[in-house]
């Protein structure tokens, strides 16, 4: 009985550890960050929309990273997930809302709209792409969880190719 007490308390032991040094690295990563948006961009050979804007992600209440907000083709946010979610879940509930025609907006809210610059130097203006289903993904180029979250954002993007979707990475670090 105490040898499986003491290996319980191990093993407990090198989870605690390994996400400890996992926290540090990553925070000692934010200090020391050596990418730029685009480089991150092309780093991930990802081919949507990303810009880094810190004031939109207070707009939409962001807390965790990644958290990705749906808006539907009358600028309501319709889903919001914190943390990791995966490429079939997101794919169901684009599905949903291209196929709805009519919504019953109660209870929904209006998505906060807002213009930024994307690292192409490009404007991205959300009121501009109403009629479309806009996927806003809330990252940072640090955190290992959002780098999950784009390869199956990926996944998604290469669904929606085609469709009247825009799926936007918006930094929030500082800038």
């Amino acid at each position: 009985m105490a040898l499986r007490i003491n290996v319980i308390l191990s093993i407990l032991m090198i989870v605690a550890l390994s996400t400890l040094v996992s926290i540090w690295i990553n925070l000692l990563h934010t200090n020391n960050n050596p990418y730029t948006l685009k480089e991150y961009r092309d780093s991930l050979n990802a081919s949507w929309i990303f810009t880094q804007a810190p004031k939109v992600g207070l707009n939409y209440s962001v807390k965790v990273v990644p958290t990705i907000v749906i808006i539907d083709q009358q600028g309501m946010v319709r889903f919001r997930h914190e943390g990791l979610v995966d490429s079939s879940t997101l794919i169901n509930e684009l599905r949903v809302l291209l196929s709805e025609e009519q919504v019953n907006k109660e209870g929904l809210e209006y998505a906060s709209v807002f213009k930024v610059k994307d690292v192409d130097g490009e404007f991205f203006n959300l009121e501009e792409h109403r009629g479309n289903v806009v996927l806003l993904n809330f990252m940072t180029t640090w955190c290992t969880y959002c780098k999950s979250q784009i390869e199956e954002l990926k996944k998604v993007y290469e669904y929606s190719k085609g469709l009247p979707v825009i799926v936007i990475s918006i930094s929030i670090e500082l800038e």
